[in-house]
């Protein structure tokens, strides 16, 4: 068991730090010290997906955030998250979240539209931490 745990956190730090990198099962093999069958078959079994799913959807959750977090072009965002096809992108895109990244945006942005003091973090992301605003 604990080696299990161990497999699943190496695995979630590989998809992590190379999601953006074009690597393949391979590499995650390499990394996990397994071959290149046995590394599938653990992804199946934790995952219950293939190397290329577990990527893509990685990839994607790195975008939603973006689209939600930041003003980057759409376009931009998608060669951040490793997606060398802008097309595949947005049809994977709109398969996960069942519309374009432009409407998520649109609907999830958490950025505010001006900088008024209403906008503006009335608390620290710290516990404990005096916030001193003049």
């Amino acid at each position: 068991i604990k080696y299990r745990g161990l497999m699943i956190t190496k695995m979630e730090q590989f998809f992590s730090w190379k999601y953006v990198d074009n690597v393949k099962i391979q590499d995650l093999a390499d990394d996990i010290m397994v071959s290149k069958r046995q590394a599938a078959r653990i992804l199946h079994q934790i995952y219950g997906m293939s190397f290329s799913q577990k990527m893509t959807e990685v990839r994607l959750q790195h975008a939603a955030y973006q689209l939600k977090n930041t003003d980057l072009k759409t376009e931009d965002i998608s060669e951040r998250c490793g997606f060398n096809n802008s097309s595949y992108f947005y049809m994977s895109f709109r398969k996960k979240y069942n519309m374009t990244p432009s409407e998520f945006r649109n609907n999830h942005n958490i950025l505010p539209d001006t900088e008024s003091e209403d906008s503006l973090p009335t608390q620290s992301f710290f516990e404990g931490e005096d916030q001193n605003v003049e």
